[in-house]
Parts: C-alpha cells; sequence; structure tokens
C-alpha cells in the first residue's frame, strides 16, 4: 500500500514539474516572439518588457562560502545597502542533488564544488536559475562579481538609458593573443560584472545545458559569452555611456608602482590603492577589491565625494580636493586640479547653526562677552565646559594647553555625535566675530565651492571662518603659486587655528579616530589630515572671525616676545583688516 502511495506521488509531482516546465517554454516562446516583433520593427509596445521608467532588476553575485563571511558581507555593509534592486546569493554545495534556494537568506544552494574556480559550472547554473525561474519577474539580470564594487547610481543610471532589446554590457574584451583559443568570435564581457536583457536570456537561456557541456575553455565569463554570441544573433558584449573600471596600477607603502598579480588560483589581484584615482569614482563597477577593508574605505569616499591627495603615479587625468596640499605635498609633479563642487538645494540659515564655546572655569566672563557679541548676529552660543585633564599625562612634545584642547575636542565630537548635530560651529573664546558675520557667513554657505557640502545630508568637509597665517605660511602658499579667487581658498599644512570652524558631521569619526590614534601632534593637525583624505577644509576670506590675541591663548604656552600680542603687527602678518571685526 505505502509502495503503491509513493508511486502515485512521484507521478504527481512528475506530471507538476512538466506542467510547469511547460508553462515556462509557452511564456518564454511568447516573450521570445515580442522580441523578435520589437527588433524587427513590427511592435515598440515597451511596456511589454518593463514597467514604464521603472525597468526591474535582480543582481546575482556568484561566490562562496568564505567570502559570504568576508568580500559579500563587505558588500552588503556597503554598496548593497544602496540597492533596491532583488538579489541573489549563489554558492555551491557538492552534496545536493538540485538547486535549492533559501528564502531568508535569498541564496541560491548549486550541486556544484563551491571552491571552482574559474567558477564556469556556478555561471551556467546562475543563468540557467535566472532563466527558468525568473525570467518573468525581470527586465535586465545583472551579474556582479564578490569582489567587485557597484556605484549603485551610476548603475541605475545605466540600467534607465539601456534602449536595446537584446542586451550584454559591460567591460568589453576581445581577448588578445588569446581570443583563438579562448573560441571568441567577438567582444565578450569581463566577469567583474555585466547586465543582460530578459530578451538576451530567452535565446540563449534554452541552450544553457548545451552550452555548459561543450566547452573549450576554464574561463567562465568567455564561455557565457561564446553561448550568448551563438545562440543570440552573434549579439557581443557592448559598454555603457557609463564605463566600467579595472584597478590595473596602484603604489605600496614606498610610493611605488605595482600593478596586477595573480594568486594560486590565478585569480588577479591588487592592492587596491587607498587614494584611488578619478575614473574610478566615475565608474559604474570597479574591480578587484580583495579585502574587506576596500570596500568600506571606496564606499566611504564614494558616498561623501572625497577626493585624496593622490600619488603622482595615479593621478593623470584625475582631480583632488586640495590641489594647494597636492603641490605642497608632491611638489614636482604636475599641477592637479580642483574637482568640480557639487550643487545643492538645500538651504541652511544661519541662526540655525548649532554653536559651541569651548569654556574653562576661569574664563567665563570672556565666555559671556562672546556669547553676547555673536547673539547680536542672531547666532546663539551655548557653553561646552572644557575636559579635566591632568598635567603629568601630558606627552613631552605637547604643551599642556594643547593636550587639554585635544581631550576636550574629544569629548566634543562624542557628544555631537550623541546629539546628531548635522553641522556644529566651535568656538574659542578669544574669538572676535566679522561687522557683517550672519550676511557674509549666509552668503558663503550658499556657494557650492565654499559651503555647499556642508549643507548636504552626505556631505563632508569643514569650513574654517578664521586662521592664522604666519610668514612661512605666506611664503609656502606664493611659491606653491596655487592660484585661488573667490570667498574661500583651499588649506596648507600651515593654516592654523581652531578658535572658529564649521564642522560637518561625517567628519565627526574621522576625527575621533585620528584623535585616538595620532597623540602626539596639535589639534590643529587635524585640518591637513582631513584634507589629506579628500574632505573639502576650506577657508573663509576674508576671515570672518579673527582672534583676540592680547592676551595669551587658551591653548597656548605663553610667549616672551613683542610680536604674539601686539594686535597691529599680528594683523600684519595674518591679513586682518581690523576695522571690520567688533571689538566691543
Amino acid at each position: 500500500m505505502a509502495n503503491t502511495t509513493l508511486k502515485w506521488r512521484d507521478r504527481w509531482y512528475s506530471l507538476i514539474r512538466r506542467s510547469y516546465r511547460k508553462k515556462i517554454r509557452i511564456f518564454a516562446a511568447i516573450l521570445l516572439l515580442f522580441c523578435f516583433l520589437s527588433r524587427s520593427g513590427r511592435s515598440t509596445n515597451s511596456s511589454v518588457f518593463r514597467q514604464k521608467g521603472h525597468p526591474r532588476v535582480v543582481v546575482g553575485i556568484p561566490t562562496e562560502w568564505l567570502q559570504m563571511r568576508e568580500l559579500v558581507q563587505a558588500s552588503k555593509n556597503t554598496w548593497i545597502k544602496q540597492l533596491s534592486y532583488d538579489i541573489f546569493y549563489f554558492v555551491g554545495r557538492p552534496t545536493l542533488e538540485n538547486t535549492t534556494y533559501t528564502k531568508e537568506s535569498n541564496m541560491i544552494m548549486l550541486p556544484y564544488d563551491d571552491g571552482e574556480y574559474p567558477p564556469v559550472n556556478k555561471t551556467f547554473a546562475m543563468w540557467n536559475y535566472f532563466y527558468t525561474k525568473q525570467i518573468m519577474n525581470y527586465d535586465f539580470f545583472v551579474a556582479v562579481d564578490s569582489d567587485t564594487y557597484v556605484n549603485v547610481p551610476l548603475l541605475k543610471k545605466v540600467i534607465k538609458r539601456l534602449t536595446c532589446r537584446d542586451c550584454y554590457v559591460g567591460y568589453p574584451s576581445s581577448g588578445g593573443k588569446s581570443k583563438s583559443r579562448l573560441g571568441l568570435q567577438a567582444p565578450y564581457c569581463i566577469g567583474m560584472g555585466y547586465v543582460i536583457s530578459r530578451c538576451a536570456l530567452l535565446q540563449f537561456g534554452p541552450h544553457i545545458n548545451t552550452c555548459r557541456t561543450s566547452t573549450v575553455t576554464r574561463h567562465s565569463d568567455t564561455e557565457i559569452a561564446r553561448c550568448i554570441y551563438t545562440y543570440a544573433h552573434n549579439l557581443s558584449c557592448t559598454s555603457a555611456h557609463i564605463s566600467w573600471k579595472m584597478a590595473r596600477t596602484s603604489v605600496n607603502e614606498k610610493n611605488e608602482k605595482v600593478g596586477l598579480k595573480f594568486n594560486k588560483r590565478q585569480q588577479v589581484y591588487i592592492e587596491f590603492p587607498q587614494a584611488p584615482p578619478t575614473e574610478l569614482f566615475q565608474a559604474a563597477m570597479v574591480h578587484p577589491l580583495k579585502q574587506p577593508h576596500y570596500f568600506y574605505n571606496f564606499h566611504q569616499q564614494v558616498i561623501l565625494g572625497l577626493r585624496p591627495i593622490l600619488s603622482p603615479i595615479l593621478a593623470k587625468g584625475s582631480c583632488v580636493a586640495n590641489p594647494v596640499l597636492q603641490k605642497e605635498i608632491h611638489p614636482q609633479s604636475q599641477y592637479i586640479p580642483e574637482c568640480p563642487s557639487s550643487s545643492t538645494n538645500a538651504s541652511l540659515d544661519v541662526k540655525s547653526i548649532k554653536t559651541f564655546v569651548l569654556t574653562l572655569p576661569d574664563r567665563k566672563k570672556r565666555v559671556n562677552e562672546l556669547i553676547n557679541v555673536f547673539h547680536k548676529h542672531d547666532i546663539r552660543v551655548d557653553r561646552f565646559n572644557a575636559a579635566a585633564f591632568s598635567v603629568s599625562l601630558t606627552p613631552t612634545n605637547l604643551t599642556a594647553e594643547q593636550y587639554h584642547l585635544r581631550l576636550t575636542m574629544t569629548q566634543f565630537f562624542h557628544m555631537a555625535r550623541m546629539a546628531n548635530l548635522q553641522q556644529v560651529l566651535v568656538l574659542e573664546d578669544d574669538a572676535i566675530p566679522h561687522l557683517q558675520l550672519r550676511s557674509h557667513l549666509q552668503s558663503l554657505l550658499s556657494e557650492s565651492r565654499c559651503g555647499a557640502y556642508m549643507l548636504n545630508t552626505n556631505g563632508a568637509g569643514i569650513l574654517m571662518l578664521g586662521a592664522t597665517i604666519w610668514q612661512d605660511g605666506w611664503q609656502l602658499l606664493n611659491r606653491l603659486g596655487v592660484n585661488e579667487t573667490g570667498s574661500c581658498r583651499n588649506i596648507c599644512s600651515k593654516t592654523l587655528g581652531s578658535f572658529a570652524v564649521l564642522y560637518h558631521k561625517t567628519t565627526f569619526p574621522t576625527i575621533l579616530a585620528w584623535l585616538n590614534t595620532t597623540t602626539n601632534e596639535p589639534y590643529d593637525s587635524v585640518f591637513p589630515h582631513l584634507s589629506r583624505l579628500g574632505y573639502p577644509v576650506r577657508l573663509a576670506v576674508p576671515n570672518l572671525v579673527i582672534r583676540d590675541v592680547t592676551h595669551p591663548s587658551p591653548i597656548d604656552r605663553p610667549y616672551n616676545d613683542t610680536v604674539h600680542y601686539n594686535l597691529t603687527k599680528r594683523a600684519s602678518i595674518h591679513q586682518w583688516k581690523l576695522t571690520d571685526y567688533m571689538f566691543s
């Protein structure tokens, strides 16, 4: 009785599978007909293939179990968070008899060796899954290597502008001298990532198993390309209006050029540059990133728009956030231009900026005077009590005052992060505002180059409202010869002063990391550090705030010369026009 029941159940399941496959074949044939009619000009009804303006897209990542915990996890924590498309992960499990789907993790387990490289079987199995299980659900299918970074906004632009019915888009390669050995008759998309339209998949999809059993090489990308070319009317790889890029060159710690290498599995490898050339930021996909921290570093640069100081080896055709510091660090290299500033529709009323003055117990009178002066500009100033510290713990190369400021700023930025402040203006109690502070600052913030980066949610940077540049600083700027005009200028290493600085919240974690790891530098050194990392750090011209230098600074050691506390002489050195500032 039990055997009879099992036989009937197996027959029933077999009928269901045959019925499902038949329906898939019928539906695929109908879609293929529409593709043919569209290609021949007999139909132009694009709604058959996508919702108007909203293509349905799915991403597939063929990977390994180990990479699911490393590179793929890094992708999940970075670019995949921005992805609005469906996504599946394809891994191998040779003990399985059939492909298995795990809904909770969107993981497709394939009955193949997980460590297979190149992943020929995985690649064909992934496309077979998309053809047999998902062909009705999507307009475009995107394959992405686990060591590829996807610039999601740019990929969306690529897909939105695709007008081809038979699409096979990525990084085209001809195969070079190996073309004949690889069995190539046309360019193929290298395996870092590529886009295939439903119409193209409908044509080669029925023949995937034939292609898989008739390979001529061990390269997954060339084999899938041969399959597409053979069964999709000689379709070959093309590039999009936004390119895919390979990181083919990097630099080591000695600033020496290093190129692509191959590991024991013949996988391409490179130490992804900490300061990448501009072309990588302009690509929809970037490859290869072989370590998780490469993903995190590059993703932060992408989303914040950071353009770091570059090695001359990588600088050709690139731009940087600070060409002044670039020239100072690499004086023998050619001039690297400043990257264009991004515009914003956001606005900010100066009086809404959260403003704090660092408060010392014995300087309450000065603090009250400052609060009253800034109140005349409709800027409310709150007190932030300086940190308590022990002089005995001060590093020998820092004054007690400098060390105290570092401790205070560490506590301050922890507070600012907890309070989720978008921007914050930090004053020292000797700050003296410009007579037209509010109107000038409002104007400055409306300029894309000088202030727009302070307004964007994903903006990044610092605007110094004032600085003390000494003679050697002006000499350095003159020697560098970088001509800057407008209401702000880029800083150099000798642009000093933390007495009036506007910070964007995206700088808080980086400043805290610097304070925790770089213990022997005065706080002023954080500004060129941020600029080297690619944050815009600019100084208002003319200064909107200057320092009252007629008394010892709360953060500097006392001086015995005749210059430091002479306001007239200091104003001449720092190029302050004293009649423009409020001294009452």
